[in-house]
C-alpha cells in the first residue's frame, strides 16, 4: 500500500510537494474519523461544484461582519490627453462594491483567537553582554514609536 502511495505522489509532475503529502495523511487520512468507504464513486469536480453551490449568495460580505456596499468614483487617465489636474479627468463610477470600514477590521482582529498572541504591551528589548547592553529592535512592539504612543496613552488614563 505504501508503495502505491509514493508511486502515486511520484506521479503528480511536481505539483504536490513532500509537506503536501504529510499533510493528507496526518492531516485527513490517519484521522480517527476518516472512512475510506466515503470515498466510493468520489469525484473531484462534482464535489468542488457542490463546494461552490454551497459557498454562493447574493451577499458573499454580511453585515454582521461589518461589510458595507458602495460605490466608487474614480479619475481615470485618458490616452494622449493631458489635464490641468486630476479633479479634470474623466470619472468612472465603480458601484457594487463590498467594503469593511478600518475600525471594523481592527475590532475582528482585537476579538479573534489569534489575538490571545499579540503583543499588546510594548517593551524595550536589550541585549546584556559582557561588553555592552545592546538594544534590539525586533518589531513595532518594542519599537520608540510603540512606547512613546503607549505612554501617551498611559498618559491619558
Amino acid at each position: 500500500m505504501v508503495f502505491q502511495y509514493i508511486n502515486w505522489y511520484l506521479g503528480t509532475s511536481g505539483a504536490l510537494s513532500a509537506a503536501d503529502l504529510d499533510c493528507l495523511t496526518y492531516e485527513v487520512i490517519l484521522l480517527d474519523d476518516f472512512n475510506c468507504e466515503d470515498l466510493q464513486n468520489f469525484s473531484t469536480a462534482w464535489e468542488l461544484a457542490q463546494l461552490d453551490k454551497h459557498g454562493s449568495t447574493d451577499v458573499p460580505f454580511t453585515a454582521k461582519d461589518g461589510w458595507k456596499k458602495g460605490s466608487v468614483m474614480l479619475h481615470v487617465p485618458k490616452a494622449n490627453q493631458q489635464y490641468a489636474s486630476e479633479s479634470a479627468s474623466p470619472q468612472f463610477n465603480i458601484s457594487g462594491i463590498h467594503y469593511r470600514p478600518l475600525l471594523e477590521v481592527i475590532k475582528a482582529a482585537c476579538q479573534s483567537d489569534q489575538a490571545k498572541q499579540y503583543h499588546w504591551v510594548p517593551f524595550e528589548l536589550v541585549h546584556q553582554s559582557p561588553l555592552a547592553d545592546l538594544r534590539a529592535y525586533t518589531d513595532i512592539y518594542n519599537s520608540d514609536a510603540m512606547l512613546e504612543e503607549d505612554a501617551k496613552i498611559r498618559a491619558k488614563g
